[in-house]
């Protein structure tokens, strides 16, 4: 299970200026970091964490809304024996730490918090924003009931396949006669979100390498060729692969 936390780095709340360079971020984060967003964030508490480090636990004294500036947090449930990864959580998600969770931080990360009871009447003056909040939220939801379909329902090679070919149709940029794919995840990463282990991901990709699907292009990122392939080997039953 993950170790206790140490001590965040504490700011005002505000956001950087987001860069041109890295294109304009979407949805909610994108108004974040506009004028109206900077004005909304104030009384915010922005808070840094290095990797591993946990944000919340199950029974926290904390009541707290928050939102994922920068990097991403794990979601996820644990006993003495294992863990059940219930959502990775990215910039402009939102969440509490008053739940039954735990949080904890995949890299190096940054969150804006505030109380909750402060964050609902500061919402009230924003219902503008409520879009986006259930959007966000049903993200939320959607992840965790895709999470325990897959883990009751698929074999392993199916999670990996389905993690993959859900990534591509989501993040991936059409390049030529494939797509360029920035998991953001380690292969341990995703294994902890799958129910499985960093080897049996590992070995999955390497099979579907061999096989001309994708080619690994670094610790995080893949080339999808065969987008088509991916999806077959996503509904090919058992672990005949």
């Amino acid at each position: 299970m993950a170790s206790h936390p140490t001590h965040p780095s504490a700011g005002n709340g505000r956001p950087p200026a987001h860069s041109a360079a890295n294109g304009a971020p979407p949805g909610f984060l994108a108004f974040l970091h506009s004028d109206a967003g900077r004005d909304f964030l104030a009384g915010f508490e922005r808070v840094s964490y290095a990797k591993g480090q946990l944000i919340a636990t199950p029974g926290s004294a904390l009541d707290r809304v928050f939102i994922v500036f920068s990097g991403q947090v794990r979601a996820y449930l644990a006993n003495d024996e294992r863990e059940l990864t219930l959502s990775f959580l990215e910039a402009g998600d939102i969440f509490s730490t008053h739940t039954p969770s735990y949080l904890a931080s995949v890299g190096v990360s940054s969150i804006v918090a505030m109380d909750t009871r402060a964050f609902a009447q500061r919402m009230t003056l924003h219902p503008e924003l409520t879009p986006f909040l259930m959007r966000a939220l049903g993200k939320l939801l959607s992840d965790a009931i895709r999470r325990i379909e897959s883990l009751s329902l698929q074999d392993v090679g199916a999670r990996v396949a389905g993690f993959l070919a859900q990534a591509t149709r989501q993040r991936g940029t059409p390049d030529g006669d494939g797509w360029q794919v920035p998991l953001g995840l380690a292969a341990s990463d995703i294994a902890l979100l799958l129910g499985t282990t960093r080897q049996t991901v590992s070995a999955h990709l390497s099979a579907m390498a061999r096989q001309g699907i994708l080619e690994r292009d670094g610790r995080d990122r893949l080339r999808v060729h065969r987008l088509d392939l991916l999806e077959q080997w996503r509904a090919t039953p058992g672990e005949s692969r």
